[in-house]
């Protein structure tokens, strides 16, 4: 059931929604209204075009979500899709809130300003001894695989290393998700998608006039110049 919800004038002059389509802004919005008191909803994406863009035929709800997902942690539970609104208590004063129907995202603290502790797929804790924790703080900064779909992605990125026998090690993944973790989420998806495509053992920045940039690349083009830097792994 919809609800009624506070816009915080802080939306407006929030940098990072300044960077949205006018659709994922409205999108955004719309969420708050079919979420929970807890700021779960679900979020398959019919029913969520149906809801927020009754009305619109070409509305691309896939990249929507893409969008929004440093605001959103999308999430599956038993082949369900639903979806989080970071920081949703911390905007909604709720007089008498009800509590929420729909399974809990993984853990995520609203409050905080730091991002969860996430081990990369595939990297054990028992194999991050105390003393690596306290040197590298890398992993606490690896909070993209928070979000469903880029968590996906860089599981079909480790799964193509797999398959043209260059494996990643712990270390190669905790390179590459550093780098990755220098864009924008959706960029740092579409570099991803990138190499998946081309079958590349390294991530690059993403080539101007193609979303995967293309042609071939041959060995000195593997050597990326200017912005970004390559990371092969």
């Amino acid at each position: 059931m919809p609800r009624k919800r506070m816009i915080d004038p802080e939306y407006w002059s929030d940098e990072e929604i300044g960077k949205w389509s006018f659709q994922a802004r409205l999108f955004y919005i719309g969420l708050w209204n079919f979420a929970d008191d807890e700021g779960r909803f679900k979020a398959h994406p019919s029913l969520l075009k149906a809801q927020i863009f009754p009305y619109d035929r070409k509305i691309d709800l896939i990249k929507l979500k893409k969008e929004v997902s440093t605001k959103i942690q999308w999430y599956e539970v038993n082949s369900n899709q639903y979806g989080f609104i970071r920081n949703f208590l911390k905007y909604q004063r709720i007089d008498k809130p009800s509590e929420s129907k729909l399974p809990k995202p993984q853990p995520f603290d609203e409050y905080s300003t730091n991002p969860p502790r996430i081990v990369p797929p595939n990297i054990s804790k028992e194999k991050l001894s105390k003393e690596k924790l306290k040197e590298d703080n890398s992993i606490d900064e690896f909070f993209y695989l928070k979000d469903q779909i880029f968590n996906k992605t860089f599981k079909d990125y480790l799964q193509m290393r797999k398959e043209i026998k260059k494996p990643a090690s712990q270390k190669a993944q905790e390179l590459a998700l550093k780098e990755l973790h220098k864009y924008d989420i959706q960029i740092a998806i579409k570099i991803l998608e990138q190499s998946i495509l081309n079958s590349w053992q390294g991530i690059f920045p993403l080539k101007q006039g193609g979303r995967n940039g293309g042609s071939q690349r041959s060995n000195k083009e593997d050597k990326f110049k200017g912005i970004g830097t390559e990371v092969r792994v």
